[in-house]
């Protein structure tokens, strides 16, 4: 008997698992960029404080959720307080960019608070283990 997918979309059984994948990356993502009228200097500004939030993000889940480290932690703090100076040097910037909320007042101390169990977070740290295993594997070889 065929299943169907969140869809509704009939599915063979040995497909169950493609199905599944393909309706994940139709899903909207979480944090949709908001379209942006920004200087190339502010765009450069918006680019860095996104990135450094998502490594807090995922670099925390992987410390707190699964006691697993991928950086040092003189590199989780550098990045930390990089992130707290430009959220203060450019708040109105820092205000458009995705996990505002949830680091509006983060001072570097921790990422224990953090959203941690967002799926993009997840997502991400899950994918960086295995790839880091991967190549402790094949060193290891």
């Amino acid at each position: 008997m065929a299943q169907k997918t969140l869809f509704n979309m009939p599915v063979k059984p040995q497909k169950k698992a493609q199905a599944k994948a393909q309706a994940r990356k139709n899903q909207e993502p979480i944090h949709k960029p908001q379209p942006l009228h920004l200087s190339p200097e502010d765009q450069k500004i918006y680019e860095l404080i996104n990135r450094r939030r998502r490594q807090m993000l995922v670099h925390s889940c992987l410390y707190y959720r699964v006691n697993e480290n991928l950086i040092t932690d003189q590199q989780f703090d550098h990045w930390g307080r990089e992130l707290v100076k430009l959220q203060a040097q450019y708040p109105e910037i820092a205000a458009k960019v995705p996990y505002a909320e949830a680091f509006s007042d983060w001072d570097a101390s921790t990422g224990f608070h953090l959203p941690l169990d967002d799926p993009w977070v997840t997502g991400t740290a899950s994918y960086l283990l295995r790839i880091s295993r991967d190549i402790k594997k094949e060193e290891s070889e």
